[in-house]
């Protein structure tokens, strides 16, 4: 564990801008999750569960229509000014939305503005991913980047909604919304002359998300059972978007608590995700993985289902966050599974659809929480819910199940470059990716290896044998047994900036090129 933290703080301590944008993105975080509810709350207490169903879509519509157009701000201008834009944008939005609030502005204008505050926030994410390879000087610390901004969307889909209930239970929704303004000229302010420490990669020919994603939907016609597990990835974010209008509902009728008790149930589900990626790290690298998925699933819906049974506090929170874990678990298996069928010439518009269908999710799930809880009460609409999910994905197993028989697996390749301190943060779909890229390498007894002279930087992992430094390039290379990380990476536990190593005895070593490291990381 304390590799994995010290890991992790790379990237922190690489360069003062890499720290704040990092800074920035976690009051991005806050906004983000905190105005969701309050947006729910107030339309809660005007209309009931409906109206809040119905504010949920309408934020959600305008920013799934959007944002294929506007996510590409970051390739048509210079990064980190788009990123500055962006986190003005939602502190102007915001603003606008607490000035509603405070003039007790008509319902309707609220609402539209909650939908101009998401759509502005959509922004964000895109060009904060596009950036960090720019400040990264390495790919170690641009592991750590994604990493940290990883944990920090975990961290604040917790936090965010319970500061929220608080806020609004002490002073009323514009309160949200006033912190979310400061919150987005502050990112914007840190992000502000930041410079990048590395040069910008050319522009890609950016034929927007939407084309992208049409040529996604091309490469999984036919492919039924990967088609099957795309949709049921988007159940995970159908629970989501549920039980965020639900949980405002289950929170006042049931629980007889405040807003603050809403943001505690809301925010339990961040909870939940975040300990469920850690599990799903372990239980990703399994050969046969259908079963994780439909265990997953069927766990999430059960937990859901099982909210109806309990009127207090404690074990609803245990639920939803036993929820929340199976949903991740769903979401990084399924994505790892996905990684081992698909072509990698066509991942990325695979993954643009799996991005797609998420946002669809949420607002099918914000769309059916009023009807359930009309059909069947606040606690009741639960069982339908989380029965009718465990069903979907059981069903769904006899189609995916295929999925493990046709998949291409690197597991050998998995297990050793899952040792690397600096990859043990990576998550298993892009490991399994960097593993698909990696070379093997045999030496016989006495066969040397040069670091250097290749045409690009190298990490080296050995699996067998034991290697010698011939020319005492690094004390700690002198002799290197197996699960040893070398090369002139920043990524590799030894580094050589010089020398040659010779076999003591016969070694395989497992190899891959600083370009396919960075490909993998950003994404493309």
């Amino acid at each position: 564990m304390s590799d994995r933290i010290s890991v992790a703080l790379v990237g922190w301590r690489s360069s003062p801008g890499m720290r704040r944008v990092l800074i920035s993105y976690g009051l991005f975080g806050m906004i983000e999750f905190s105005v969701w509810l309050a947006v729910l709350l107030y339309a809660y207490d005007i209309g009931g569960a409906s109206l809040a169903g119905l504010a949920a879509v309408v934020q959600l519509v305008p920013a799934i229509i959007l944002v294929p157009f506007l996510g590409g701000m970051g390739d048509r201008l210079p990064r980190v000014k788009a990123l500055v834009l962006a986190y003005l944008v939602v502190a102007a939005s915001t603003a606008l939305v607490g000035c509603l609030l405070v003039l007790s502005a008509p319902p309707l204008l609220v609402l539209v503005g909650g939908m101009v505050v998401t759509t502005a926030i959509s922004l964000v994410r895109p060009v904060h991913f596009s950036l960090l390879p720019g400040l990264a000087p390495d790919p170690a610390s641009l592991v750590s980047g994604n990493s940290l901004s990883s944990c920090l969307d975990g961290i604040t889909l917790f936090l965010g909604p319970v500061l929220a209930g608080l806020a609004a239970q002490t002073a009323g929704p514009w309160l949200v919304f006033a912190v979310g303004t400061a919150f987005g000229v502050a990112a914007a302010l840190l992000c502000r002359g930041v410079t990048l420490v590395s040069p910008p990669e050319p522009p890609p020919d950016h034929r927007g998300m939407l084309r992208e994603a049409v040529g996604g939907l091309v490469a999984l016609w036919g492919n039924w059972a990967a088609l099957t597990l795309v949709v049921i990835m988007g159940v995970r974010f159908v629970i989501e978007g549920a039980m965020d209008v639900m949980g405002v509902t289950f929170a006042s009728t049931v629980l007889g608590g405040e807003s603050s008790t809403a943001g505690v149930l809301v925010g339990a589900t961040g909870a939940g995700m975040l300990a469920g990626a850690m599990a799903a790290a372990t239980l990703a690298r399994r050969q046969r993985l259908t079963s994780v998925v439909i265990g997953g699933g069927v766990l999430s819906g059960l937990a859901v289902a099982a909210v109806a049974l309990l009127s207090s506090l404690a074990p609803v929170l245990l639920c939803v966050v036993i929820a929340g874990i199976g949903g991740s678990v769903l979401l990084v298996s399924g994505r790892t599974l996905l990684q081992r069928n698909v072509a990698d010439d066509v991942l990325s518009r695979v993954f643009a659809v799996q991005e797609g269908t998420s946002m669809l999710g949420l607002a099918i799930g914000a769309a059916l929480a009023p009807l359930l809880i009309s059909a069947f009460g606040p606690a009741g609409a639960y069982v339908p819910l989380g029965l009718g999910i465990a069903l979907l994905v059981l069903v769904a197993a006899r189609w995916i199940r295929s999925l493990d028989a046709t998949a291409e697996l690197h597991l050998e390749e998995v297990a050793l470059l899952a040792q690397v301190p600096a990859l043990s943060v990576v998550p298993p779909f892009e490991l399994e990716s960097l593993a698909a890229t990696a070379t093997w390498l045999q030496l016989e007894a006495g066969e040397e290896l040069e670091i250097h002279g290749r045409d690009e930087r190298v990490l080296f992992v050995l699996q067998s044998g034991e290697l010698e430094d011939v020319e005492g390039a690094s004390a700690r290379a002198r002799k290197l047994g197996p699960g040893a990380c070398f090369g002139d990476m920043e990524l590799c536990t030894v580094r050589m900036e010089r020398g040659t190593l010779r076999a003591a005895t016969e070694a395989r070593i497992l190899m891959l090129g600083e370009s396919k490291v960075k490909e993998a990381l950003v994404g493309e």
